[in-house]
C-alpha cells in the first residue's frame, strides 16, 4: 500500500482495504474547462491512492498519487485558469512520451 502522509485536516486517510464497502468507492470522471483537466469524484469518499495513466493501446505511461493540496480551495476553479493546464501554482506540465 503507498504510504500517504495527511496533513493535519488534509482530508486524506488510509483506509484498509478490508474496511471498503462497494457503496464507499468513488467514481471518477474527467472534467476540462479549456486546457485544464480536473477528477470529479462521484457516488462515494474512497479511491485508489495512485491512479494509473495509460495509452490508448494499454501501456502505462505515468502515475499520479494523491496527496494533500498545497492549498485548500474553497470555492469554485477560477474559469481562466492558466496556459498549462494546472489548477494550483505548484503544478507543472510533464511530457509522458518515452
Amino acid at each position: 500500500m503507498t504510504e500517504i502522509h495527511p496533513e493535519a485536516d488534509s482530508g486524506l486517510t488510509v483506509v484498509e482495504r478490508a474496511d471498503v464497502k462497494a457503496e464507499d468507492v468513488g467514481m471518477f470522471s474527467v472534467r476540462y474547462r479549456g486546457s485544464v483537466p480536473t477528477l470529479v469524484l462521484t457516488d462515494g469518499t474512497i479511491v485508489p491512492s495512485i491512479i494509473t495513466v495509460v495509452d490508448g493501446s494499454g501501456s502505462v505511461l505515468a502515475e499520479y498519487e494523491a496527496r494533500p493540496a498545497p492549498m485548500r480551495i474553497t470555492s469554485r476553479l477560477p474559469e481562466d485558469q492558466n496556459e498549462l493546464g494546472c489548477a494550483t501554482p505548484d503544478c507543472k506540465p510533464i511530457s509522458l512520451t518515452r
